[in-house]
């Protein structure tokens, strides 16, 4: 028997042992992290950790990282974060998930879709002209 290979990353990927041994000793726990007891202090340690391990792997200040509860939750945090920021002007590509076209939406932000083929392949001439202007 062949071995199987997962390629549906995209709402989806296969979880790593290493992740799933933590994510079974902190559903073993109880505490709000927004609590200051000892409980909420225990579970605000795990979260903060994460936070770190995160920033170093990836190169960045772990402040800077902001944990979400889904994609449409993600989406809704980078482009109102980035519209009070003072982005007049989303490019949005055709590929991504509508929640993020309604987000944009709701901001009241100028959008475009950045086409793409029936392939999923971008459209980089239309892309390089909107870069442009």
């Amino acid at each position: 028997m062949r071995d199987r290979v997962y390629l549906d990353h995209n709402a989806s990927s296969p979880l790593r042992p290493e992740a799933k041994e933590i994510m079974l000793k902190v559903f073993s726990e109880v505490g709000n992290a927004s609590a200051v007891n000892g409980h909420g202090r225990a579970a605000a340690k795990y979260i903060n950790d994460a936070r770190e391990q995160l920033g170093l792997a990836m190169g960045v200040c772990a402040q800077d990282i902001i944990f979400t509860g889904s994609g449409t939750e993600s989406d809704n945090t980078a482009i109102h974060s980035v519209v009070k920021a003072g982005t007049k002007r989303l490019l949005i590509s055709g590929m991504d998930h509508p929640a993020t076209f309604m987000t944009a939406r709701s901001a009241d932000v100028a959008h475009e879709k950045i086409p793409v083929s029936e392939q999923g392949v971008t459209d980089l001439d239309w892309l390089e002209t909107r870069l442009a202007n």
